[in-house]
């Protein structure tokens, strides 16, 4: 048997700077680096996500799932895909929890807070995550996929 330790990367929007929706940018962008993982590992991935878009998200999805792109241009599926999106409330889920720290740490790490926007917590918060960081989702070498560039 083996074990396959959780890993954290994340997917940064600047939305002023950015073209398109965000919103399917970024899962667009998260899916792609899911199914370099996946196809990597051939583990198939089960996507469970912070309720309030689901329809939003599903769609994305189902979309991907049938035609994608590599960063190439190459048409690709993504076979490792299994089941739609799961929502979950994440009050009641430490999971999803979790995911959103991460998140916004990656956030933070990028747009280090200031007196106006506050902060939860500081941009060294993504440096606590570094061993688990999966830096062959991206070329950067810290776990951080950034749009634009």
């Amino acid at each position: 048997m083996s074990i396959v330790a959780s890993g954290v990367f994340a997917v940064v929007i600047d939305k002023e700077r950015a073209s398109g929706d965000p919103f399917e940018r970024a899962w667009t962008y998260l899916l792609q680096r899911l199914r370099i993982r996946s196809t990597a590992d051939q583990r198939p991935i089960m996507i469970v996500h912070d309720d309030g878009e689901a329809d939003r998200v599903r769609t994305i999805t189902r979309a991907f799932r049938r035609h994608s792109f590599a960063p190439n241009g190459r048409s690709v599926s993504a076979p490792l895909l299994v089941e739609d999106p799961i929502p979950r409330n994440s009050a009641h889920s430490y999971f999803v929890q979790a995911a959103d720290l991460a998140a916004y740490a990656a956030f933070r790490r990028i747009q280090p807070p200031n007196r106006r926007n506050g902060s939860v917590c500081s941009e060294e918060m993504w440096n606590v995550l570094e061993p688990k960081w999966l830096t062959e989702v991206q070329a950067r070498g810290d776990g951080l996929v950034l749009y634009p560039r």
